[in-house]
């Protein structure tokens, strides 16, 4: 067998019978690792490799993608008001009158207002709320107390806290208002 050299990349080898080329890609002869190209997703780079022996993406700085649009909301928040008014029936026993849910805080009080006055005489506010519950409570003796707040539990827990402090027993929670916002879709 002869081996005649034809160029830098091509092996010529000639045997009796027959003659074969040989030509070498620049894989073959090089000493770095064959790769498929870029493995990182659009908007990073790779880095690491090498004989590091890992490979990694990073950000391309100053290539942050456009921030997105909001979201435009499904619908809006109502506020809701109501009033609570003490009064006593004619014999002295206190009683209430309350409203819920009304747009306007103003009416709420003028209709609780208008509702004690039907039946109940010495009618006076006790109080007037917004987004959340009212819990009226009454002592063993039949005073009445309140208590607010935007949660349900707390509102009776403050309701029979203002019960206790004012040295009343066997707290018991007469009525539960619930004037929460209202979500209204669009």
């Amino acid at each position: 067998m002869n081996l005649v050299r034809c160029s830098s990349l091509s092996t010529k080898l000639a045997l009796p019978a027959f003659s074969i080329t040989v030509t070498l890609t620049s894989a073959v002869i090089s000493n770095v690792p064959a790769h498929a190209g870029n493995i990182c997703p659009p908007g990073t780079y790779q880095q690491g490799g090498g004989n590091a022996g890992w490979i990694g993406c990073a950000p391309i700085p100053g290539n942050d993608p456009a921030p997105s649009q909001p979201s435009r909301p499904s619908g809006y928040w109502k506020h809701s008001h109501g009033a609570l008014v003490w009064g006593n029936y004619p014999d002295g026993r206190p009683n209430f009158a309350w409203t819920a849910e009304y747009n306007s805080r103003e009416q709420a009080k003028i209709d609780a207002m208008n509702l004690c006055t039907t039946k109940l005489q010495n009618c006076r506010l006790a109080n007037e709320f917004s987004n959340g519950f009212l819990v009226v409570v009454k002592d063993s003796k039949g005073t009445l107390y309140q208590g607010f707040h935007e949660k349900r539990r707390r509102a009776e827990r403050n309701a029979r806290r203002a019960c206790q402090s004012a040295g009343g027993k066997d707290c018991k929670v007469e009525q539960i208002v619930n004037s929460s916002p209202r979500f209204y879709r669009y």
